[in-house]
């Protein structure tokens, strides 16, 4: 005792502590709760609290200028991954477009193009897009036009301001964003204009205005500016808003990205069909609009939308300028997953400013402040969550309900897996069971639904023709049973 409790001992002790500490942090260090996120995963429940989900995406890599071989950013306006993988990246400070390949390895940087036997280069190009063929639209903003090369970057076409008395003349043309369809139309965010997007054809003539959006009042805002006189100086106009980006989805149909909008909740995410009108479905929890009327310091503040990129089989993913965050819902407008956060840290976003997502559902954010694309990987959870969806999505309902049963094995309170599974069940006829899901997943409008289905079978079950056959018998026999009894009973009285 006297060893180990005097002054050596205590050194031996203290040595074994060290030991056994440094044994620690070293684990931790190499574990992943050293590398743990900025930022949780997060669902809305139904009463509009926050519901705790499991980590969904986590930060795999960053790119660098440096790291991927090509001159510092200036700065980043726009990211799109190519019908082959590729990746477009536009400095629009710079005028250039960096093209990775699909492993992220430096293909070429287009810093121009020939034409009538001269250079001419880019001025703040804004954002790009690449058709199955391989040719790239370039929105050159600064340069007021649209720059089409073919896949070796040569010269097909430019697009410069579409003659059109609907355009405001003493507007600038400055054409920041576009998609291209199946038909070689062209659908154009022109900075300034408020009638929505510039629909083109293949040859850069005007056709009309595409997908508008509608500017409309509260009840009590539509008052106030009835009690106000029309010629009243400081009557604040209501002007309709602008598109911040769009995207094309393997439908055809074009999603739009509203960042700032009179009614933001329900504008700020559109699905346009071929004839403009919003499809956008809202059938989850809350609208797909990111975060909405979140209590800070300085009052309620909601997400900005300012990109969104079209993924397979319904679903999309938007990012959130606000928050810094990106949100990925499904085609029925509910919330799959969250992740970002703002900050300096690894996973962070300092001022994103495009996103899109590779085939193998990695999604690359562009960070304008740090001058970085960040790429972030998928977890078990969200891998699971993606596989059930589709699986929903393509009607596969048997399979699509084995795998959100694995969901709930990360998540038992998810009322989205609760929901789904009680879609499940009612699409196969199983009305009493997803009762007992929708119930769980707090969703009543579709158990009411599902019981009014269950209330019919009982009703038909009970109704049905060998039941009515059986309660015809049995009433026939008890009649007949009753008029022997009575006649018996007046027979021996006599």
């Amino acid at each position: 005792c006297d060893d180990w409790f005097g002054g050596e001992g205590l050194r031996h002790i203290r040595k074994a502590v060290l030991a056994f500490t440094a044994g620690l942090l070293f684990m931790a260090a190499n574990s992943p709760v050293a590398a743990r996120e900025v930022y949780e995963n997060y669902t809305y429940m139904e009463n509009g609290e926050y519901g705790a989900e499991p980590q969904a995406y986590i930060p795999e890599t960053i790119l660098t200028a440096d790291s991927i071989g090509v001159e510092p950013f200036v700065l980043l306006s726009d990211l799109f991954v190519a019908p082959d993988g590729c990746i477009y990246l536009v400095d629009s400070g710079a005028g250039n477009i960096i093209i990775l390949n699909e492993d992220m390895t430096l293909n070429r940087v287009v810093e121009g193009f020939d034409k009538d036997g001269a250079r001419q280069s880019f001025s703040n190009p804004a954002g790009v897009f690449v058709t199955e063929q391989q040719e790239l639209y370039i929105a050159d903003m600064g340069n007021q036009r649209i720059v089409k090369l073919d896949g070796q970057d040569r010269l097909l076409q430019i697009f410069g301001r579409p003659d059109t008395s609907l355009l405001d003349p003493e507007l600038a043309y400055s054409p920041k964003k576009l998609v291209v369809d199946t038909y070689d139309r062209l659908y154009v965010v022109v900075d300034g204009v408020t009638n929505g997007l510039l629909q083109l054809d293949k040859d850069g003539s005007f056709i009309s205005f595409f997908g508008a959006i509608p500017t409309t009042l509260s009840p009590i805002e539509a008052f106030w500016r009835w009690l106000q006189p029309a010629s009243r100086a400081g009557r604040v106009q209501i002007v309709p808003t602008v598109y911040d980006n769009i995207a094309l989805n393997d439908q055809g149909f074009i999603y739009g990205a509203v960042g700032a909008n009179h009614n933001v909740a329900e504008n700020s995410i559109r699905l346009l069909n071929t004839m403009g009108t919003d499809v956008l479905r809202r059938n989850g929890i809350t609208v797909p609009a990111g975060d909405v009327d979140v209590a800070t310091e300085d009052g309620k503040v909601s997400s900005r939308i300012i990109d969104i990129c079209a993924r397979d089989n319904g679903m999309y993913s938007v990012l959130d300028d606000t928050f810094k965050r990106v949100f990925t819902y499904d085609y029925d407008g509910n919330l799959l997953y969250v992740f970002g956060a703002s900050g300096a840290q690894k996973g962070a976003l300092g001022q994103p400013v495009a996103l899109d997502v590779l085939k193998d559902g990695r999604i690359l954010v562009a960070d304008q402040r740090y001058g970085q694309i960040t790429v972030y990987s998928m977890t078990d959870y969200a891998v699971l969550v993606t596989e059930a969806t589709i699986l929903q999505y393509q009607r596969d309902y048997t399979a699509s309900q084995k795998k959100w049963e694995e969901v709930l094995c990360f998540s038992s309170k998810s009322l989205l897996a609760y929901r789904r599974m009680g879609v499940n069940e009612f699409r196969n006829g199983n009305y009493k069971q997803a009762m007992d899901y929708f119930a769980l997943g707090e969703d009543k409008a579709q158990y009411s639904q599902a019981y009014q289905y269950y209330r019919k079978d009982l009703i038909r079950d009970f109704f049905s023709p060998g039941v009515m056959a059986g309660c015809v018998v049995a009433l026939f026999v008890l009649i007949v049973a009753i008029k022997l009894f009575k006649w018996r009973k007046r027979r021996g009285k006599k």
